[in-house]
């Protein structure tokens, strides 16, 4: 009430203190209760604070008000922040100044002529999008899928505390010792998995770059193809569910691509020399281009997208070749009176030494 940040939010105030974001874009929306003496006190400090740092609002801030009906600044909030968002986000993708096709290889490539002729890749899903949302929230079905050994029941769990063990001159990785709060019971050597999400910023750069803006919560519903052998289905992939949930929580963004799944991108080129490519990286003889130009630098399924810009793939084939986002796995370092606690390696940047890219932190980081 007197314009003090929530409980819940005042270590992350904390980190912007110690930290200051700049040249960071964002948008902001406000709750409050105008019965309180300072009403929106929080989030306009906010705003100072940010626009006082360099960075910028790309949407027009809102204070909801709780005494009239939290919904009727939140909900047409929400609905107008998608197309301005789009666009940063559309932006960004385009900033991937770095990423591009050295023209000598292309070059190199057209005098060896590329077989265009390969076998087509099989679709194995027909997919109906619904023009009704999918409404669900975390972890709705990740269960039937992504813990088939698991010993123990899906918990959520709350963060205790969090104890830095590593010095702050290390820039790429911190080691945290991290208290969780349990009812399960365990011992020292147990092990148990974290759910993980991917992170915002690259889920929504992928639904822009698919061109899924507006359909990115729309329920779609995939049929397998009678022709595939069951066997030979993904079992991860959702039949029912949204593009941002499936891209969100349930398939890996960040694994090294497969060659089928630059196969399957080479189709989709409207660039015939970027298909060559694709092709080319795919094939045998290939081998080391793939690994100086994707595996040593670990680029990122949009990044990729971005070094083929013609390349538009299909999101109900993208997700057959998608691996399933897979929990990751820590083992408890000594328990506690409220619950357990383990080491976690905080990894702010997976390609630490590849300097003309911008630092990736790990996806169990960025939850």
């Amino acid at each position: 009430g007197e314009g003090d940040p929530p409980e819940n939010f005042e270590e992350f105030w904390s980190a912007l203190h110690d930290n200051p974001p700049q040249n960071m874009t964002y948008a902001l929306l406000g709750l409050g209760d105008s019965n309180y003496t300072d009403f929106g006190g929080f989030p306009k400090a906010l705003i100072d604070f940010l626009d006082g740092s360099g960075s910028r609002s790309f949407y027009e801030f809102k204070l909801a008000d709780d005494q009239v009906g939290l919904e009727h600044v939140v909900e047409p909030w929400i609905e107008g922040l998608w197309e301005p968002l789009a666009q940063v986000l559309s932006n960004q993708d385009k900033s991937h100044n770095s990423l591009q096709l050295d023209p000598a290889f292309l070059q190199k490539l057209a005098n060896l002529g590329i077989d265009r002729n390969l076998p087509k890749t099989k679709k194995m899903f027909e997919c109906k999008l619904s023009q009704d949302d999918f409404e669900c929230s975390f972890p709705y079905g990740v269960e039937k899928f992504i813990l088939p050994f698991a010993a123990g029941t899906l918990e959520r769990s709350t963060v205790l505390s969090k104890t830095c063990l590593t010095k702050k001159s290390d820039k790429t990785k911190e080691t945290h010792e991290i208290e969780l709060k349990t009812e399960d019971r365990y011992g020292p050597g147990d092990s148990f998995g974290v759910l993980c999400q991917n992170s915002e910023r690259e889920v929504w750069e992928l639904i822009v770059r698919l061109g899924l803006t507006e359909t990115a919560h729309k329920q779609y519903t995939l049929t397998p193809d009678p022709s595939v052998k069951p066997r030979l289905l993904p079992k991860h992939v959702m039949l029912q569910c949204s593009p941002y949930y499936a891209l969100k929580y349930t398939l890996d963004l960040r694994s090294l691509p497969k060659k089928s799944l630059l196969t399957f991108l080479a189709e989709h080129c409207g660039d015939e020399r970027e298909g060559d490519c694709l092709r080319f990286l795919s094939s045998k003889e290939g081998s080391k281009e793939l690994n100086d130009l994707i595996y040593s630098r670990s680029l990122t399924l949009i990044e990729i997208l971005s070094l083929f810009p013609s390349c538009s793939p299909p999101f109900s084939c993208l997700l057959q070749y998608l691996p399933r986002l897979t929990p990751r796995y820590f083992s408890v370092s000594r328990i506690s009176e409220h619950g357990v606690r383990f080491v976690f390696n905080h990894v702010t940047n997976i390609r630490a030494g590849v300097g003309e890219l911008p630092a990736v932190p790990g996806v169990c980081s960025t939850c």
